[in-house]
């Protein structure tokens, strides 16, 4: 058995000291790159007669911002929701942003927390389109202070529909339409996920848990299209830290965009080629310094933070 020899040990610490300074210097030229030098490709996903994008959870938040900002780029919409009064509200002020586009903007209502869809009538109902961008953007965590086995179990079984359910069987029932489009040029699937995947956060495992599992198949299903031929159709997972919402009544912050501004960078990350990526770049640094510690560490400070949290969330209470 071969023996390490001490004197040639010293020698080895600058070349793994070399390695570690390439590996982050690499890492700081690929975020300016993504972020600041990339030339933007979400205009090849318009391409056709009538290209649409489909965009689910689009009343509120991240879903209803990105419709107005793939509008005013040109884009026909597909918008989903599960209250009509809102849609309807919601397609008016997309069309309000470019009222002479002339751009289409239809709509469809799904209760995402039910069992009962019938995505394969969704699917039939649009499949003569031209749809070349596919945003599954509909989400829910609900926060709470309690632990898994003090939950309804109807209200697990909602949010495990909603975040991973939905998107998962929604996305199955499109594929066919999808893949038509596909040939005659590029076609994208967003999965719109959160940090929350990665991250230990208390007391949201059902929410978590769904958007770790849609990480992975938005992964797979990339690698699906491509196991037999090549293909136009892909696949990337949008990884999102804090946005304020109209859901999420907090400030906004420098790590804390206002939903209309998030949707420009993610509108912008569309088409890069990237199977997984951080549209927002301030969310971009956040992610690479708490996965990049110690999880002993990391666990460490998303504790104390969410400690912070539910104490302001009993403060607020009493003082109701």
């Amino acid at each position: 058995m071969p023996t390490l020899d001490m004197k040639t040990l010293p020698a080895i610490f600058p070349l793994l000291g070399l390695l570690f300074v390439l590996y982050c210097l690499w890492g700081v030229l690929d975020f300016i790159w993504f972020h600041y030098l990339r030339p933007k490709s979400y205009a090849k996903f318009l391409h056709g007669t009538k290209p649409y994008a489909l965009i689910t959870g689009a009343t509120d938040g991240i879903g209803r911002s990105t419709a107005k900002v793939l509008y005013a780029k040109g884009f026909n919409l597909i918008l989903h929701g599960r209250n009509e009064e809102k849609m309807k509200q919601v397609v008016e002020e997309v069309k309000a942003v470019d009222p002479a586009s002339g751009l289409d903007a239809k709509y469809f209502i799904a209760d995402v927390s039910r069992s009962d869809i019938d995505f394969r009538g969704i699917g039939r109902h649009f499949e003569g389109l031209n749809i070349t961008l596919f945003v599954n953007n509909v989400g829910a965590s609900f926060p709470n202070n309690q632990r898994i086995d003090e939950l309804d179990e109807e209200f697990i079984t909602n949010i495990l529909n909603i975040n991973a359910r939905f998107p998962f069987f929604l996305t199955r029932a499109f594929l066919p339409t999808l893949r038509r489009t596909s040939r005659s040029g590029p076609v994208e699937v967003v999965f719109v996920g959160s940090f929350a995947g990665d991250v230990a956060v208390p007391f949201v495992s059902p929410y978590a848990g769904s958007k770790a599992l849609i990480k992975r198949v938005s992964r797979i299903l990339h690698a699906d299209e491509r196991v037999l031929s090549s293909s136009n159709l892909s696949f990337v997972y949008a990884n999102v830290g804090e946005v304020q919402t109209g859901t999420m009544k907090v400030a906004t912050a420098l790590a804390r965009p206002h939903a209309d501004d998030y949707a420009r960078y993610l509108v912008e990350s569309f088409g890069s080629g990237r199977r997984s990526v951080i549209p927002h770049p301030v969310h971009h640094i956040i992610y690479a310094i708490v996965t990049g510690m110690p999880e002993v560490l990391a666990d460490y400070i998303v504790l104390a933070e969410a400690r912070n949290l539910f104490k302001k969330m009993e403060e607020s209470k009493k003082t109701r």
